[in-house]
Protein backbone atom coordinates (compact mmCIF):
# COMPACT_ATOMS: atom_id res chain seq x y z
CA UNK A 1 0.00 0.00 0.00
CA UNK A 2 1.36 3.43 -0.85
CA UNK A 3 2.71 5.36 2.15
CA UNK A 4 0.74 8.46 3.21
CA UNK A 5 1.56 11.71 1.41
CA UNK A 6 1.49 13.75 4.62
CA UNK A 7 1.44 13.39 8.38
CA UNK A 8 3.42 11.03 10.61
CA UNK A 9 5.41 8.24 8.99
CA UNK A 10 6.41 5.57 11.51
CA UNK A 11 9.43 3.39 10.66
CA UNK A 12 7.13 0.36 10.92
CA UNK A 13 5.19 1.68 7.88
CA UNK A 14 8.44 1.90 5.84
CA UNK A 15 9.35 -1.64 6.86
CA UNK A 16 5.91 -3.02 5.98
CA UNK A 17 5.88 -1.30 2.57
CA UNK A 18 9.38 -2.36 1.58
CA UNK A 19 9.45 -5.77 3.28
CA UNK A 20 12.47 -5.14 5.52
CA UNK A 21 13.17 -5.40 9.25
CA UNK A 22 11.54 -2.70 11.36
CA UNK A 23 14.92 -1.58 12.70
CA UNK A 24 16.40 -0.94 9.22
CA UNK A 25 18.06 2.51 9.19
CA UNK A 26 16.93 5.06 6.57
CA UNK A 27 20.18 4.50 4.64
CA UNK A 28 19.07 0.87 4.15
CA UNK A 29 16.28 2.06 1.85
CA UNK A 30 18.59 3.83 -0.64
CA UNK A 31 17.79 2.87 -4.22
CA UNK A 32 14.51 1.15 -3.38
CA UNK A 33 11.58 2.05 -5.67
CA UNK A 34 10.90 5.78 -5.38
CA UNK A 35 13.73 6.40 -2.89
CA UNK A 36 16.88 8.26 -4.04
CA UNK A 37 20.17 6.39 -4.06
CA UNK A 38 22.03 9.21 -2.32
CA UNK A 39 22.93 10.37 1.19
CA UNK A 40 21.33 11.40 3.33
CA UNK A 41 17.94 9.73 2.95
CA UNK A 42 15.32 11.81 4.75
CA UNK A 43 11.89 10.95 6.10
CA UNK A 44 10.31 13.27 3.54
CA UNK A 45 11.63 11.02 0.74
CA UNK A 46 9.06 8.41 1.78
CA UNK A 47 5.88 10.51 1.51
CA UNK A 48 3.55 8.98 -1.09
CA UNK A 49 6.05 6.27 -2.07
CA UNK A 50 5.39 2.61 -2.78
CA UNK A 51 7.49 -0.48 -3.31
CA UNK A 52 5.31 -1.27 -6.35
CA UNK A 53 6.80 -0.43 -9.75
CA UNK A 54 5.15 -0.86 -13.13
CA UNK A 55 7.23 -0.92 -16.33
CA UNK A 56 6.38 1.27 -18.05
CA UNK A 57 4.83 3.45 -15.35
CA UNK A 58 1.48 3.88 -17.11
CA UNK A 59 0.53 5.81 -20.23
CA UNK A 60 0.88 4.76 -23.85
CA UNK A 61 2.51 1.48 -24.82
CA UNK A 62 3.04 1.05 -28.54
CA UNK A 63 5.00 -1.44 -30.63
CA UNK A 64 5.16 -2.65 -34.22
CA UNK A 65 7.00 -5.38 -36.13
CA UNK A 66 6.71 -7.41 -39.31
CA UNK A 67 4.76 -10.66 -39.03
CA UNK A 68 4.24 -10.70 -35.26
CA UNK A 69 4.45 -7.96 -32.62
CA UNK A 70 4.10 -8.03 -28.83
CA UNK A 71 3.88 -5.44 -26.06
CA UNK A 72 4.69 -6.42 -22.48
CA UNK A 73 3.78 -4.56 -19.27
CA UNK A 74 5.31 -5.76 -16.00
CA UNK A 75 5.01 -5.14 -12.26
CA UNK A 76 7.60 -6.05 -9.63
CA UNK A 77 4.79 -7.58 -7.54
CA UNK A 78 1.71 -9.57 -8.59
CA UNK A 79 -0.90 -7.25 -10.11
CA UNK A 80 -4.51 -7.69 -11.17
CA UNK A 81 -4.70 -6.83 -14.88
CA UNK A 82 -8.03 -5.72 -16.32
CA UNK A 83 -8.39 -4.86 -20.02
CA UNK A 84 -10.88 -4.24 -22.79
CA UNK A 85 -10.51 -4.04 -26.56
CA UNK A 86 -8.28 -5.95 -28.91
CA UNK A 87 -10.90 -7.62 -31.06
CA UNK A 88 -10.10 -10.51 -33.35
CA UNK A 89 -6.52 -10.86 -34.44
CA UNK A 90 -5.07 -9.95 -31.04
CA UNK A 91 -4.24 -12.21 -28.12
CA UNK A 92 -3.44 -11.56 -24.47
CA UNK A 93 -1.31 -13.83 -22.27
CA UNK A 94 -3.80 -13.87 -19.37
CA UNK A 95 -7.53 -13.39 -18.92
CA UNK A 96 -8.85 -9.99 -17.90
CA UNK A 97 -9.05 -9.88 -14.11
CA UNK A 98 -6.23 -12.40 -13.64
CA UNK A 99 -3.19 -11.85 -11.41
CA UNK A 100 0.38 -12.00 -12.69
CA UNK A 101 3.62 -10.01 -12.66
CA UNK A 102 3.33 -9.38 -16.41
CA UNK A 103 0.89 -9.26 -19.28
CA UNK A 104 1.69 -9.64 -22.99
CA UNK A 105 -0.40 -8.40 -25.92
CA UNK A 106 0.35 -10.04 -29.30
CA UNK A 107 -0.80 -9.44 -32.87
CA UNK A 108 0.12 -11.71 -35.80
CA UNK A 109 -0.15 -10.76 -39.50
CA UNK A 110 1.47 -13.58 -41.46
CA UNK A 111 0.22 -13.83 -45.03
CA UNK A 112 -2.36 -11.09 -44.46
CA UNK A 113 -2.41 -7.26 -44.55
CA UNK A 114 -1.25 -5.11 -41.63
CA UNK A 115 -3.14 -5.59 -38.35
CA UNK A 116 -3.37 -3.07 -35.49
CA UNK A 117 -5.15 -3.81 -32.25
CA UNK A 118 -5.61 -1.57 -29.20
CA UNK A 119 -6.48 -2.28 -25.58
CA UNK A 120 -7.27 -0.22 -22.50
CA UNK A 121 -5.38 -1.75 -19.56
CA UNK A 122 -5.44 -1.20 -15.81
CA UNK A 123 -2.94 -2.80 -13.43
CA UNK A 124 -3.51 -2.81 -9.65
CA UNK A 125 -1.00 -4.03 -7.06
CA UNK A 126 -1.09 -3.36 -3.32
CA UNK A 127 -3.31 -0.32 -3.72
CA UNK A 128 -1.22 1.18 -6.58
CA UNK A 129 -3.11 1.63 -9.88
CA UNK A 130 -1.66 2.35 -13.32
CA UNK A 131 -3.60 2.88 -16.55
CA UNK A 132 -2.29 2.10 -20.02
CA UNK A 133 -3.33 2.43 -23.63
CA UNK A 134 -1.73 -0.46 -25.52
CA UNK A 135 -1.37 -0.45 -29.32
CA UNK A 136 0.24 -3.34 -31.21
CA UNK A 137 0.78 -3.38 -34.98
CA UNK A 138 1.92 -6.38 -36.99
CA UNK A 139 2.92 -5.50 -40.54
CA UNK A 140 1.53 -8.06 -42.94
CA UNK A 141 3.79 -10.35 -44.88
CA UNK A 142 1.33 -10.57 -47.75
CA UNK A 143 3.20 -9.34 -50.87
CA UNK A 144 0.04 -7.49 -51.95
CA UNK A 145 0.12 -5.12 -48.91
Amino acid sequence: MTLPSSGPLPMSAFAAEYGVAANTPLSGYKGKPGIPNSNPVSFSAFYGKSNVTFTPDGGNVSTAATGSASAIVTCNQPAVWTYTGGGSGGTVSIASGATSTSITFTVVATGIPDVTRTWSLTGVSNGVTRNFSVSVTAYGTDPGT
